[in-house]
């Protein structure tokens, strides 16, 4: 029996970002590997909350938005002016710039294949992503170690 790989468009996550500007949690399987090592693309599933308007974006979480027509989840690092900075954890040195306006979600758990969950706005993980984008200049080397190691 083949299995079938649903890959999500982009038309889908607008469908989930208007269900969480509505107020109702979303839970999509990530593609893609611009979150690697902290979230596997096809394999991870995340369950994002709504993201109100008012809320401040804490450096260290990611967040669900749009930016030059995509959604993607990537992690908040800072703010440059009114634009919001996010990186991939994947990315090398790509970083969006975004208005306020499009984060929609932040991301709350990640459920790894084997059901584990992980919370994503603990103290442990939110350290470990920061540490991660301070080490970025060394993510040429890491990313791939990561992979050889199945990390």
């Amino acid at each position: 029996m083949t299995m079938k790989r649903l890959v999500l468009n982009n038309a889908f996550l607008g469908e989930a970002a208007e269900a969480l500007r509505a107020g109702r949690q979303v839970t999509v399987r990530i593609d893609g590997g611009s979150m690697y090592p902290f979230i596997r693309g096809g394999r991870d599933v995340v369950v994002l909350l709504p993201c109100p308007q008012k809320e401040v974006l804490q450096d260290g979480c990611c967040y669900f938005f749009s930016w030059k027509g995509q959604y993607m989840v990537h992690r908040f690092v800072g703010t440059d002016g009114a634009h919001c900075l996010f990186m991939g954890d994947g990315n090398i040195v790509r970083q969006e710039r975004v208005e306020r306006s499009e984060v929609v979600g932040i991301l709350r758990y990640i459920v790894r294949p084997g059901g584990r969950t992980i919370d994503c706005l603990s103290p442990s993980w939110l350290r470990r992503g920061r540490d991660w984008y301070r080490w970025r200049f060394l993510r040429r080397w890491l990313l791939p170690l990561c992979r050889i190691l199945k990390i």
